[in-house]
């Protein structure tokens, strides 16, 4: 499945063999068919831009889901994208959202707990880790938001990708982070929404779906953000 996917790749980006869109639909669907999230995701890619395929967003969809490639699902359907500053004419509103699969939190001393225990409630979903400025930086920002909203029905879960759990706890001591601290050294949370970047955000609803995201730093107190997060509250609450 690997070695098909890097061919694909290899014809998609067109580094190490001639660009070939229609090659690289054809090795990517054969690791897709065993499987292969990632080759799910870029065959997907390939449906959704009419590249060496023909345009066909159905089958991107599709794809997005089996890959479990939740971001670009939303933006397939048009939506979810949180503001930064000065971006609020090409926010994307969110809509009904994607469902999510069961999701385990792992603490910083091993206990597991479960998105279900959350039901009910907004979850902001950040992954971050302490050798990433960007996130340094957003995270006092996203606190001071939980405290300004006071509200009980949102919760922040911070999610670390450290590989040191005693370099979070000092991080999380220096800084005094008063939420709960969750670990994923190895990747197996981040895996299933395509992590490929810190920080990322993901805003799941009270009925447990996806329904907005922010790849990169925020600033979430910024006016933009807030209000965008507020808008998405309150429509929800309405229904």
């Amino acid at each position: 499945m690997e070695a098909e996917f890097q061919f694909g790749r290899m014809h998609d980006w067109g580094i190490g063999a001639e660009q070939d869109y229609g090659e690289a639909a054809y090795w990517y669907g054969k690791s897709a068919g065993k499987g292969y999230p990632k080759a799910q995701l870029a065959l997907g890619k390939l449906y959704e831009n009419g590249k060496g395929v023909e345009k066909d967003r159905s089958r991107a969809e599709s794809l997005y889901i089996k890959a479990n490639a939740y971001v670009e699902l939303l933006n397939l359907r048009g939506e979810g994208a949180i503001p930064s500053t000065g971006l609020e004419s090409t926010a994307m509103p969110a809509g009904e959202g994607v469902v999510l699969p069961e999701l385990s939190f792992i603490t910083l001393d091993g206990r597991s707990e479960e998105l279900s225990s959350l039901a009910g409630k907004w979850v902001i979903l950040n992954f971050w880790a302490t050798w990433c400025p960007p996130c340094k930086k957003e995270m006092p920002s996203l606190e001071s938001f939980l405290q300004e909203k006071g509200d009980k029905d949102v919760v922040v879960v911070l999610v670390s990708i450290d590989r040191s759990p005693e370099m979070v706890r000092d991080f999380v001591g220096k800084i005094g982070i008063r939420e709960t601290i969750y670990h994923d050294p190895e990747m197996k949370l981040g895996e299933k929404f395509m992590l490929d970047a810190v920080p990322t955000t993901f805003v799941i609803n009270p009925g447990g779906r996806l329904v907005a995201y922010a790849k990169g730093y925020r600033d979430w107190m910024d006016p933009v953000v807030k209000i965008y997060m507020e808008k998405l509250i309150t429509k929800a609450n309405r229904k």
